[in-house]
């Protein structure tokens, strides 16, 4: 105990919190360098191992933008869209600048390769992205408000330039919004202004009513007791939600959309996943086996569970946010590479206070940056299958970083109940 207790205030000493940010953002940047500098040794080779879905399959890129377009200029509902009716509003907007005449032909599956050659929608898609971009720096302000100008920068570009948001800059996906208003609902979770915590809700209702899936953070609101505000965040949801189905179709339009998500299936290379992970572990390629989703489903409610039994000291407040992250990959299977992107959230706020780390958290903040660095890890060739060794890596980390996650909660909560037992034996 001693021995670990020394180790620990060397370790504090030689890499504090601040610092141990700082390594973790130039590991996720020197990454980034590497990735360049082996694609300009073997040009364009490299961008596969990261992007494409096939070493040469090229032909795809920001298509998700452009399908979404095409589709919502033609009525997303009428052609199974995928998307809650705010991302076709979004989308509406940015289609709005496309000529007219673009869309007199019939509807035809994947148009958005019609029109991506026009000058107006790749200027939609500069906007798309540059909207996105300004949101996220200002809302990186303030958890690195107490840095200096260019540790805000490193840090800043280190998150601009990581795995997930790179791939979803790829895609061209709008899942870059629903991730920096769930950013923003964390940031004013805590504020001491009632009027900034109630932006925040409003935020947590507009990134759940452009992705679905964030919502699973409104149990941060009830595990906190704030039901009052747990109900407005609901209502705002609703709104954002449900609200702008009348401009696609009403009723007809909901369960339109519910039977496209139903039918759903994403890459399976290149998904990120727990069945994922496991799937090729234990089989050699990935796949969607009936077991590997009820698992998943398990795995997600273990990690709820977690979330509820952790403590509630401020500096654990990133495991909360690192454990709901981590359930979407037990729910949903069938996302791409930029589903990591809400591990960002919990790399942010692990080192949001500067505070004394157990040896735990050095392999903790490791994990977090092996899930967010680009380093091209290599595709290789299996059953006539393509896969990709970057996408496994994060899969298994995810898989390592959610048990010790649950080990280390539970053990805590055990400990701390063996405790207060002691204390209520010993008072009476």
């Amino acid at each position: 105990m001693k021995t670990k207790l020394k180790l620990e205030e060397k370790l504090n000493k030689i890499m504090p919190a601040k610092r141990l940010q700082l390594l973790s953002a130039f590991l996720i940047l020197f990454s980034f360098a590497v990735f360049i500098i082996w694609s300009l040794k073997e040009p364009g080779y490299k961008f596969a191992n990261i992007f494409f879905w096939r070493p040469f399959d090229r032909a795809d890129t920001f298509m998700d933008f452009y399908n979404s377009v095409y589709d919502t200029m033609y009525g997303p509902y009428e052609h199974d869209v995928i998307y809650p009716p705010l991302c076709c509003l979004i989308f509406k907007f940015f289609g709005s600048l496309i000529p007219g005449t673009s869309f007199l032909k019939p509807w035809a599956a994947r148009g958005g390769f019609r029109i991506r050659g026009y000058q107006e929608i790749q200027f939609s898609l500069l906007l798309f992205f540059l909207f996105f971009i300004i949101l996220f720096i200002g809302a990186m302000q303030k958890p690195l408000y107490k840095r200096g100008y260019f540790e805000k920068m490193g840090i800043t570009m280190a998150m601009m330039l990581s795995t997930p948001v790179l791939f979803a800059f790829e895609r061209g996906n709008i899942i870059l919004y629903s991730f920096v208003f769930l950013l923003l609902y964390f940031i004013c979770y805590d504020d001491e202004r009632e009027w900034l915590r109630e932006v925040g809700y409003i935020c947590l209702a507009l990134s759940a009513a452009i992705k679905l899936y964030p919502a699973i953070f409104g149990l941060l609101l009830i595990r906190d007791k704030r039901i009052k505000e747990a109900v407005r965040t609901i209502i705002y949801g609703i709104v954002f939600t449900v609200g702008p189905f009348v401009f696609f179709g009403g009723i007809n339009a909901i369960t339109s959309m519910l039977g496209a998500i139903g039918k759903f299936k994403a890459t399976e290379n290149y998904g990120i996943s727990f069945s994922n992970g496991v799937s090729f572990i234990l089989l050699g390629s990935t796949g969607y086996h009936r077991w590997l989703t009820f698992a998943g489903m398990v795995a997600a409610a273990c990690l709820i569970i977690s979330f509820f039994l952790a403590d509630k000291k401020p500096e654990n407040r990133w495991k909360l946010s690192a454990l709901l992250s981590l359930s979407m990959l037990g729910l949903v299977e069938n996302c791409g590479k930029y589903m990591i992107i809400f591990a960002i959230i919990p790399w942010l706020f692990f080192f949001k206070e500067d505070r004394k780390l157990k040896i735990i958290d050095y392999v903790y903040a490791l994990m977090l940056t092996v899930m967010l660095a680009p380093f091209p890890a290599g595709i290789f060739h299996e059953l006539r299958e393509y896969y990709d060794r970057n996408t496994m890596i994060i899969c298994w980390t995810a898989i390592i970083m959610s048990v010790v996650l649950m080990a280390d909660i539970l053990t805590t909560f055990i400990r701390t109940h063996k405790k207060e037992n002691k204390a209520e034996i010993s008072a009476s």
